[in-house]
């Protein structure tokens, strides 16, 4: 009776029960414990149920022989997505130089957002977003077809997904907390934020310290009083319109709040703030998953040493020619203002916030329904696949996908 049992339950295809119990006791092998997952052993997608005896039970009952010929891998899934820098995107940047998105079954591509950008200095005349491209560098190459998602902050790529070409959708918040500030020059008169009142803020307009100056300054001033102008998107040119004189505020964004400081220049007000990130149709959600698995065994790393991270914020600007971020040391740099966490759905009551912020600032103006920004299938679909938990198929779940290529 047991014998019977165990042949019509392990049998498969061509393979007899025994040859199946033996492919079992290989894969045990190689997995090595439960958590072999979160050491180098297969992808975690292969190994989400409970105990090791039901994983690797049911890991052999559903793959065929040849999955365990010598030399098999899974087939590799291409993913591209936009360059990102360490303030928005470190754990992905970890992620990636770790080989923690090919142990996922992933091949990363990167498409550079910013080749061949010129951006325009500080323009004091102009003092809102409207009429401004969205897509100057963030989800630029995604539109173009080059890209299969990318990352940014989450006030702005509500704005992005409203104006999208492609479809496009948010699918979750990133990783990263990123921390952004308000500051003046070393010789400014400003000292606290109600003496910013009626004083231009120079801001990247659709970038997350554009949104940011607008809720700091307005737990300060009213409305009215609030003045801010378009500059640069990246953080170093607005540094260095501080330094000259060109303007009396600006926003910043590490680690060139901690160059700031060490050249004399004052923090005003700061705060974190979300991103998320958006993708194509083609990106499906075993394929997010897979990507937030990978993200998420960055962030604890990060978190577990970050000390041994704070480099990234050094290293990735100087390479790119700002040479005065080379003044830094590691030491310079605070630890705190480093935040990661595993990346989540965007909450349902922050979203309607957030939507109903943005429009009382006259953006936003398209979208009757916020919900309409967000790809809820792939969305919940990848963020409980990739916390260890087996997903229920939404039956209304779009028709996105990522295929091999």
């Amino acid at each position: 009776m047991l014998r019977e049992t165990f042949e019509r339950y392990w049998a498969a295809g061509e393979a007899s029960a025994i040859d199946r119990f033996k492919f079992m006791k290989l894969a045990w092998d190689y997995l090595g414990s439960e958590f072999a997952r979160c050491r180098g052993g297969l992808p975690m997608h292969l190994c989400q149920i409970g105990t090791k005896s039901l994983t690797v039970g049911l890991f052999c009952r559903s793959l065929p022989i040849r999955h365990f010929q010598l030399g098999w891998s899974p087939a590799m899934k291409k993913l591209t997505l936009e360059t990102t820098a360490p303030f928005q995107g470190l754990p992905e940047l970890v992620a990636y130089d770790e080989g923690l998105f090919e142990r996922e079954g992933l091949q990363i591509g990167w498409a550079d957002r910013n080749k061949g950008n010129k951006f325009d200095p500080v323009a004091t005349n102009i003092l809102s977003p409207k009429g401004l491209n969205p897509f100057l560098s963030h989800g630029k190459m995604l539109e173009d077809g080059q890209a299969d998602m990318y990352n940014a902050c989450e006030w702005g790529n509500y704005c992005r997904v409203e104006e999208t070409a492609k479809a496009s959708r948010q699918v979750g918040r990133r990783a990263i907390l990123t921390y952004g500030a308000i500051a003046v020059g070393p010789k400014s008169s400003v000292y606290t934020p109600q003496q910013l009142a009626d004083v231009t803020v120079a801001v990247p307009f659709y970038f997350g310290t554009h949104y940011l100056a607008l809720q700091l300054l307005e737990g300060f001033l009213p409305r009215h009083m609030i003045k801010v102008c378009s500059a640069p998107p990246p953080s170093y040119s607005r540094l260095k319109a501080i330094l000259s004189g060109e303007v009396e505020a600006a926003t910043l964004t590490e680690p060139h709040i901690s160059l700031a400081e060490k050249l004399g220049c004052r923090i005003i007000c700061s705060a974190f703030y979300h991103g998320t990130e958006v993708a194509s149709e083609r990106v499906d959600g075993e394929t997010y998953a897979a990507f937030n698995r990978a993200v998420r065994e960055a962030v604890r790393r990060i978190n577990a040493n970050k000390a041994a991270y704070m480099h990234y914020f050094i290293d990735y600007h100087v390479q790119k020619g700002e040479t005065d971020v080379a003044l830094l040391k590691v030491a310079d740099l605070r630890e705190g203002r480093l935040v990661v966490a595993d990346p989540a759905p965007i909450p349902v009551e922050e979203l309607q916030r957030t939507a109903e912020w943005l429009k009382s600032w006259g953006m936003l103006e398209k979208t009757e329904s916020p919900a309409a920004l967000v790809d809820a299938g792939v969305q919940g679909y990848a963020h409980i696949a990739a916390a260890g938990c087996t997903p229920a198929e939404p039956a209304s779940r779009p028709r996105r996908g990522l295929a091999a290529r």
